[in-house]
């Protein structure tokens, strides 16, 4: 009776969990959906400058600092069911408004509300892998990871299919709606089974016993392996805001294709990122992890210099496929390595704390980029990128080499 228990435990788990990947597909593509097409939007039919669309970009960063911090850190392990299938449905009701916008100030209002949705729900959704199955948890961490270049992947060519009907920028959104719709459904099925109702989450007296969220999260800026996750995560976080935010822009204007090129380029470094993290599952349990780190920033640096410098076309995209091999590497790796140093009871805060800090980063840099290319020019910004790219790299490397501030974690 017991194996018989045990057995039908195992099997809704993995349901739960199948149902929390079918849900993060969805919510993901639609989500770097937004990313991608708000620029052109704001640009081409809102007639925004690039400061301008720097900073939309970073209002969403900020609404993603402050949802982890103000809405995960404080919430019961009881209600994160709820809070799951609540933040979906609200990041779907926003995407259909993006189709109707008619000013700068619409569109600001907009990203906030869906900043707000995406900011709270993925350390909630990423808590899953992390803790459903310690023995096998790099598994299922690139396996979260996968999943989500598989949305990655699709999204561009469902973008372009719609481009390519003559649909215009606004109904692209417009049909991503549909896939918004299957998130929450996916999520509102998960919640019938234990581990979407909450077994990734501290218990009650965990979280009594942990102290109030500040004292946790002064804890978890003690511990050595958030903080190796945190600065591997950066290295690659600047460089890809870029391209997200002014990439699309820039193929555009320099070589005058049209936005479905774009798209496909997307979806080329997209593929390489969604192949690396097949790649890395079928490798897990992955050994030395920050060497791999070292790896995917050597990467980084080469994608930068082909894109600033590449003469043709040809050059550009080879430059989105190399970027997309450390987009697949640097937060699959980065969230094993917070993931084994981290107590299970605390992976939810860890994980807010951890979007949180890229968020900040994320908040400051479009603006930034956004007034650099008008004083140097939106190439050589790409070239530019590569210092503090290297210098997050450094003192990643000067950190791991040091004596630990806090917990350490076990070997990488």
């Amino acid at each position: 009776m017991r194996g018989r228990r045990e057995g039908g435990s195992i099997r809704k788990s993995t349901w739960a969990f199948a149902l929390i990947l079918v849900a993060t597909f969805f919510f993901r593509a639609t989500g770097n959906m937004v990313q991608t097409t708000m620029p052109l939007l704001a640009r081409y039919d809102l007639g925004l400058t690039n400061p301008e669309i720097g900073l939309a970009a970073s209002l969403v960063a900020l609404t993603g600092i402050l949802a982890p911090t103000l809405i995960v850190s404080r919430m019961r392990p009881s209600f994160t069911g709820t809070a799951m299938l609540s933040l979906a449905a609200l990041f779907a009701v926003t995407i259909p408004v993006y189709a109707v916008l008619g000013s700068s100030l619409e569109l600001y209002a907009t990203l906030v509300v869906t900043g707000t949705a995406t900011g709270a729900l993925f350390p909630l959704l990423l808590s899953v892998p992390q803790s459903v199955d310690p023995q096998n948890r790099d598994r299922n961490v690139a396996l979260y990871a996968t999943t989500l270049s598989m949305s990655l992947v699709a999204g561009p060519l469902i973008e372009t299919s719609v481009l390519s009907a003559d649909g215009g920028v606004r109904m692209v959104f417009l049909a991503f709606t549909a896939l918004a719709v299957f998130a929450v459904a996916a999520l509102a099925l998960a919640r019938r089974f234990p581990l979407a109702a909450g077994a990734a989450e501290p218990s009650p007296a965990a979280v009594a016993d942990g102290g109030t969220p500040r004292a946790r999260m002064r804890t978890l800026l003690r511990n050595r392996a958030f903080l190796e996750a945190v600065l591997g995560n950066l290295t690659y976080s600047i460089p890809f805001l870029i391209l997200l935010t002014f990439g699309g822009v820039y193929v555009v204007e320099a070589f005058g294709v049209g936005y479905e090129l774009v798209y496909l380029l997307f979806a080329l470094f997209f593929v390489a990122s969604m192949v690396t993290r097949i790649a890395l599952t079928l490798l897990s349990p992955i050994a030395r992890k920050l060497r791999w780190l070292a790896v995917s920033v050597a990467l980084t640096i080469l994608g930068l210099l082909l894109l600033g410098l590449g003469p043709s076309l040809l050059v550009v995209g080879v430059s989105f496929a190399v970027l997309g091999v450390p987009h697949g590497m640097t937060f699959t790796l980065s969230t094993m390595v917070l993931a084994e140093g981290v107590e299970a009871r605390e992976l939810p805060l860890a994980n807010s704390l951890f979007f949180s800090i890229g968020a900040v980063v994320s908040t400051l840099t479009p603006s930034l980029i956004g007034a650099l290319t008008l004083v140097v020019g939106l190439r050589p910004s790409f070239l530019v990128l590569i210092l503090p790219t290297l210098a997050l790299a450094l003192a990643l490397l000067r950190f791991s080499r040091g004596p630990s501030p806090g917990t350490a974690p076990r070997s990488p």
